[in-house]
């Protein structure tokens, strides 16, 4: 499996988007390898439900890993919650406190730190993945204070700048033995640890109004498990429900 050769890693000082990016680029590449793009400043950064993801330059850590996978019967889609689970227990071994909100959001202190996006496009008899993620690193306050939700940073946690550089490069690694357990195993067998980070347990989840019943825990699946009104377990796979907090 060539996904376990050494990563190749692409660094720009400015880009629009690394996903954009790697969509657009991906022709030019080995992506039978494991690819990682970086970029010291976005000027267009994605996130969440086409929301922007504030890229101010030199302080955070804005990526996305690329590569193809043979058509399988495993669900892609949940290596966004393996990156999450990858990024919490790195920063865990750091010294910080970091949890996870369904499905792949990351928090630090009740407030975010990091956000991941998972793209697949089918290439030929392959599907192509493009990972993105960003991590709040040295942003100051001041600047998490401009964005609309609670947001934070690693340099507020603990007052010390840290080498984004050295982070992102060990992230890509951990990620790397992490992405291949789950070709082999899936996700089933990281469920227990995700659960582990994950908060907001027994708090109304809510899908455009509607209420679903009370967040339980993550399946072996990936899915979110609700207590239901009528006091039965479902498993909810669409991540654009809320969870009231």
């Amino acid at each position: 499996m060539s996904l376990d050769l050494p990563i190749l890693m692409h660094h720009y000082e400015r880009l629009d988007s690394t996903s954009t990016w790697a969509r657009f680029h991906y022709t030019e590449h080995n992506i039978k390898r494991l690819n990682l793009v970086t970029a010291s400043e976005q000027t267009h950064g994605k996130g969440s439900h086409g929301k922007s993801w504030s890229s101010p330059k030199d302080m955070n850590i804005y990526a996305t890993f690329f590569f193809s996978t043979p058509h399988s019967s495993l669900n892609l889609c949940n290596l966004a919650q393996i990156l999450s689970l990858t990024i919490a227990r790195h920063l865990t071994t750091l010294g910080f406190n970091p949890t996870i909100k369904w499905p792949n959001d990351l928090f630090l202190d009740n407030a975010k730190i990091g956000g991941i996006l998972c793209e697949i496009l089918p290439i030929k008899d392959q599907f192509l993945v493009i990972l993105g993620f960003g991590l709040n690193v040295n942003m100051p306050k001041s600047l998490c204070q401009e964005i609309d939700q609670p947001t934070t940073s690693l340099f507020i946690a603990n007052g010390q700048p840290l080498d984004t550089q050295k982070l992102v490069k060990d992230l890509a690694e951990a990620f790397q033995k992490d992405l291949l357990i789950y070709l082999k195993k899936d996700f089933a067998y990281f469920a227990q640890e995700y659960n582990s980070y994950m908060i907001y347990r027994n708090k109304p989840v809510f899908f455009q109004n509607t209420y679903l019943g009370l967040s339980k825990q993550v399946n072996t699946k990936g899915e979110l498990e609700i207590l239901t009104p009528q006091n039965t377990l479902a498993a909810i796979s669409n991540g654009s429900i809320k969870i009231h907090h």
